[in-house]
C-alpha cells in the first residue's frame, strides 16, 4: 500500500490536481496517445506466436498446435459474447482462447494470460490420470498463478526486437503500466479479502446492508490506496 501511495502521489503531480478521484486512474498522466500493438488479429497472433516462443520454445509449439487446430477465436464481431476465457476439452485434450481483440493493449495481455491457461492445460494433459488434469484438481486460485505468471513471463519480449508489439519505448511503458496496475490492484484485493473475513466472522452483520456498508468504510480508511 505505501507503494501504490507513492505512485499515486506521483499521478497527482503530473495531473496538477489537488487530490485525486476514481476516475483519474485511468488516464496517462502524460496525456501519451493509447498504445496501439496490432491491426488485425493475424498480426495478435503472429506477435503472440513469437513472444510465446522467447519464453519457451515448449510454449511456442503448443501456440502452433493451437493455431493449427483452430483453438483460437480472438477476434470482435457483431453478435459475439463479450468476454475472454480458456476452455479445456478433456476428451481431445486441448485448450481454447476466445475472446474479442480490437486492437489495443488489454487485448495482448488478456491473449497472454489465457496463453498461460492454455500452456497450464497441455502440461496437466501430459499427466497419465484424469484425476490430475480435470476441473478439479486445479482449483481457480492456483489456475490464476499460470494465467498471470505468463503475462510477467511474456513481458521481456514485447519489445519489436523479439518479435513482439511495441517499439522498446512503447514496450517499457507497457511494462510499467502493468506493473503499477498489479499493485495498485493489492490493496483493494486485501479490502476484499478482509471483507469477506468479517462477513464471515460475524453473520448476522453481514446480513445487514447498513452493517455492510459501515464495513467497507471502514476499510477504505484502513487502505486507502485502495480506492
Amino acid at each position: 500500500m505505501p507503494a501504490v501511495v507513492r505512485l499515486n502521489e506521483k499521478r497527482r503531480k503530473a495531473l496538477g490536481l489537488k487530490s485525486l478521484h476514481y476516475y483519474d486512474l485511468f488516464v496517462d498522466p502524460h496525456n501519451r496517445p493509447q498504445l496501439q500493438p496490432f491491426k488485425d488479429v493475424d498480426e495478435l497472433v503472429q506477435k503472440a506466436a513469437a513472444v510465446f516462443q522467447h519464453v519457451h520454445p515448449q510454449f511456442g509449439k503448443d501456440f502452433e498446435l493451437m493455431r493449427h487446430e483452430g483453438l483460437l477465436d480472438l477476434g470482435n464481431r457483431k453478435q459475439k459474447t463479450d468476454g475472454g476465457y480458456c476452455v479445456a476439452f478433456l476428451h481431445s485434450k486441448r485448450p481454447f482462447i476466445f475472446a474479442n481483440a480490437v486492437g489495443i493493449h488489454e487485448d495482448v495481455e488478456t491473449h497472454l494470460r489465457e496463453g498461460g491457461h492454455c500452456f497450464h492445460a497441455f502440461e496437466s494433459f501430459r499427466l497419465p490420470f484424469v484425476h490430475q488434469f480435470n476441473e478439479t484438481a486445479i482449483p481457480s486460485e492456483f489456475a490464476e498463478v499460470a494465467s498471470m505468471d505468463m503475462e510477467y513471463l511474456a513481458s521481456p519480449y514485447l519489445a519489436r526486437e523479439f518479435g513482439g508489439f511495441y517499439s522498446k519505448q512503447d514496450a517499457a511503458r507497457a511494462q510499467a503500466e502493468h506493473i503499477e496496475t498489479d499493485l495498485s490492484f493489492w490493496p483493494y484485493m486485501a479490502m476484499v479479502d478482509a471483507f469477506q473475513h468479517w462477513v464471515y466472522e460475524h453473520p448476522d452483520q453481514g446480513s445487514q446492508p447498513q452493517a455492510c456498508d459501515h464495513k467497507w468504510a471502514e476499510l477504505e480508511r484502513r487502505f486507502p490506496a485502495g480506492y
